[in-house]
């Protein structure tokens, strides 16, 4: 990938965020190629066609965003929030992604990802997001527990990728207020009561 001077000089007062759209989409596939080929952030061995990120980013609407940061007025990064799970019982609960292009790294644009969806998590109602994290990961490690993650688990060996065996850390934020809120009650009228209070 192509070094971008304005996403070296990066500051966190020069990250904006704003909805990830369908012209960001070659960043992303950028993004995500140098994910694939090089490091364990991903453990898919396969670049992803415009074509699948076009419907994948159409999936992702309402409780469940995609955000891009620009640094220096250049792409420079990328998160979501995604089910947890196709089963209907883990509407409660998303999962946090967030991939950086390669020379934006170690300038707070993950960070700041990682707190705007965050807090879009726990706006939504969201009881719980979950972030599952490459161990030895260490920088993607840092920034969910600055943002308020707790540990909770290893998946040993589960994954493989570059000639070795790979654990996966779970990580996981909780919003206790919102807890309270799955009072028993079905959980279509839960969610109709927070799509009614969190909508513009």
């Amino acid at each position: 990938m192509t070094r971008s001077p304005a996403a070296t000089a990066a500051t966190a007062a020069d990250i904006v965020l704003r909805p990830l759209t369908a012209a960001d989409l070659p960043d992303v596939q950028a993004t995500l190629r140098h994910a694939v080929h090089h490091t364990d952030a991903t453990l898919d061995y396969r670049e992803k066609s415009l074509d699948e990120l076009g419907a994948w980013l159409t999936a992702h609407h309402g409780r469940y965003p995609a955000l891009a940061a620009d640094a220096g007025g250049r792409f420079a990064g990328y998160g979501t929030l995604s089910p947890f799970s196709a089963r209907k019982g883990y509407l409660a609960s998303a999962e946090l992604s967030v991939y950086l292009a390669p020379d934006a790294r170690g300038r707070g644009v993950g960070s700041a990802l990682c707190t705007r969806l965050t807090k879009e998590a726990e706006r939504a109602g969201m009881s719980t997001v979950v972030a599952f994290i490459s161990s030895g990961n260490e920088a993607s490690r840092r920034m969910v527990l600055r943002n308020g993650y707790r540990h909770e688990g290893v998946l040993r060996k589960i994954g493989y990728k570059r000639g070795h065996l790979i654990d996966l850390d779970i990580y996981q934020h909780t919003f206790p207020r919102n807890c309270a809120r799955y009072d028993g009650s079905p959980l279509d009228d839960v969610l109709a009561r927070l799509t009614e209070e969190t909508s513009p």
